[in-house]
């Protein structure tokens, strides 16, 4: 059974741009937590999480020479290093108790 051109492309597609929204989700935190100059209760799990998946899954993308693999994972490296940086600036005025 062979699928319609159009239905590979569209689930090709499909992951990568799911993975960048979930991307895109964490810089909206990030920003909120820019923007608020406080982390509040929020947890760096979600952000750390994100870098060690992207990284995960960039490096099966490369050793696949997979594009639509490793290009997403690749930006969501990058997306994880500035939520976590800003997490990190505005951690550090959160009084422990």
């Amino acid at each position: 059974m062979t699928l319609h051109p159009g239905i590979v492309t569209a689930l090709s597609s499909a992951g990568p741009l799911i993975n960048l929204s979930l991307q895109a989700a964490s810089l909206g935190i990030a920003l909120d937590i820019n923007s608020k100059k406080t982390v509040g209760g929020l947890s760096p799990v979600p952000f750390i999480t994100l870098l060690m998946n992207c990284v995960i899954w960039s490096q099966y993308g490369i050793l696949k020479g997979n594009k639509t693999v490793y290009v997403p994972a690749l930006t969501g490296i990058a997306a994880a290093i500035v939520c976590s940086t800003i997490y990190d600036r505005h951690s550090k005025d959160v009084k422990k108790t």
